[in-house]
């Protein structure tokens, strides 16, 4: 026989069931853990849990598609990641908007093209599956230049882009363009 209290303890499991299935949603959509507690009348400790049980860990996804911390896919994401929030950053502060107001034109089409010849040693890269390691092979020098000319630090002269075109199998550079 089922008795006032088998019946109050059902409806309280159900509503604690139907309080986490709405939790978790909320979690899922990114919903601060104060604003679950308020709303669904679950303890911090008790969303914190399921965040435990339902949510991945951001860090476990970045290793899964990137690798481990130290690795050098990882390095990569992590340095383009730094690399895309310094440029939001740069974006909505005036100064740096100023300044650039300031640098002559010859120097900012000297970065122009600096960043056009990384785009495309990047593209090239990418696209035939090369390594850093593969590329500084085949032109005769070290990791270490290849990743001054593809991130941003490059110095280069006439023959380092031969060299990088050859070793790409294209041009960086289309004379007349």
């Amino acid at each position: 026989m089922t008795t006032k209290k088998d019946i109050a303890n059902q409806i309280a499991f159900a509503q604690t069931k139907r309080a986490e299935t709405i939790a978790r949603k909320m979690l899922e959509d990114g919903v601060s853990i104060p604003v679950i507690c308020k709303y669904t009348d679950l303890s911090q400790q008790q969303v914190e849990t399921l965040m435990k049980k339902y949510l991945t860990p951001i860090e476990d996804l970045i290793s899964e598609d990137f690798g481990p911390v130290g690795s050098p896919e990882r390095n990569q994401f992590d340095m383009e990641c730094d690399a895309f929030i310094l440029g939001e950053q740069l974006k909505r502060n005036e100064l740096f908007h100023r300044q650039l107001e300031q640098v002559s034109p010859a120097i900012k089409m000297e970065m122009d093209w600096t960043v056009a010849i990384i785009d495309r040693i990047d593209a090239i890269i990418k696209r035939d599956g090369l390594t850093q390691r593969e590329l500084a092979k085949r032109i005769g020098c070290n990791e270490t230049q290849i990743t001054r000319w593809t991130k941003g630090f490059p110095n280069y002269t006439l023959s380092s882009l031969a060299k990088l075109s050859v070793a790409l199998g294209e041009p960086l550079i289309i004379p007349g363009n």
